[in-house]
Parts: structure tokens; C-alpha cells; sequence
């Protein structure tokens, strides 16, 4: 590019200027390349690798990992693992599993006992209903059938207070 210019503009410094360029970007990449390469040897900034020297749990790189080895490889890693442990944590489940099971039967007891109770009490209003229309129609009831009645109307009510005893 520099003969170029020499011969379009004639001119003698283009050649000098295009030299003196080269030469000083050679002179600065060599001057790089010789202070890095001093800086390499003596271990400076970027190449001190000291901390290579000193094992250390702070120091070294891989200080996490180490750990973490040192933790799995313990006895209460291993102890965690043990056959025994896991026995005794899978018959815990089962226990829970069964307790779960005995409570969702328990629920459904709750419920036909509370349905249960809502029948008893829609029976004995029906009964007095009937009692209180028997009643105003014969003016008197015969004394058998008031007695079986109450003894229906009783046998009701102990069974409601059966039944809330159990739900409540």
C-alpha cells in the first residue's frame, strides 16, 4: 500500500511513515510478550500460583467439594444409611399409613352416626306430630298406645344422647 501511495502522490515519507508504524507496533508487541514472559518466570500478578503451595481447606479450590466427600464418607453418613435405620423408618410409615386408614374409617362412622342421628330426630318430630293430630282428633288417646309412644319417644332420645356422646 505504501508503493502505492509513493507512485500516485510521488512523495518519499510515505515509505518511512509506513516503516516507522511497523516498527514501533513490533517494538510494543515484543516489549508485551517480554514482560509477560518475565512476569511468568518471577510468578507475578496473574501466575502467582502460591496458593498452590499451601493446602488449606481455605485456600484450595476445590475446598467445597472436599468437604462435602469428606461429609459423605463419614460414619454418620453411613450410620444414616444403615439397613436398620431404614427398616425402622419404613415400618413408621407404615404405622402412619395405618393410622391414616383407621382414621378415614373413624370419619365415615362419624358421618352414618351424625346421618343417624338427623333421621332420629326427623322420626320422633313425625311421632309427636302424629301425637299431637291423634290427639286433637279422639280428644284422648288410649292409655296403651300413649305409653308405647313414650316408651318410643324414651328409646329416641337415649339413642340421641348415644349418638352425641359419640360425635361430640
Amino acid at each position: 500500500t505504501h508503493y502505492l501511495y509513493l507512485i500516485k502522490y510521488n512523495s518519499v515519507m510515505a515509505g518511512s511513515l509506513f516503516f516507522s508504524c511497523v516498527f514501533i507496533t513490533s517494538a510494543t508487541v515484543l516489549y508485551m510478550k517480554y514482560s509477560e514472559d518475565r512476569k511468568e518466570k518471577k510468578k507475578l500478578g496473574v501466575y502467582d500460583n502460591s496458593w498452590q503451595d499451601q493446602k488449606t481447606a481455605e485456600s484450595d479450590p476445590f475446598a467445597k467439594i472436599s468437604r462435602a466427600a469428606e461429609e459423605l464418607f463419614s460414619e454418620k453418613a453411613v450410620e444414616l444409611g444403615s439397613a436398620d435405620r431404614v427398616e425402622s423408618l419404613m415400618s413408621r410409615e407404615q404405622r402412619e399409613q395405618d393410622f391414616c386408614a383407621k382414621t378415614k374409617s373413624l370419619h365415615l362412622r362419624v358421618e352414618s352416626l351424625i346421618e343417624e342421628s338427623d333421621q332420629r330426630t326427623k322420626m320422633r318430630k313425625d311421632v309427636l306430630k302424629l301425637l299431637t293430630t291423634a290427639a286433637e282428633e279422639l280428644d284422648a288417646l288410649p292409655e296403651e298406645l300413649t305409653s308405647r309412644l313414650n316408651k318410643v319417644l324414651h328409646a329416641i332420645d337415649e339413642a340421641d344422647s348415644r349418638t352425641a356422646n359419640l360425635v361430640g
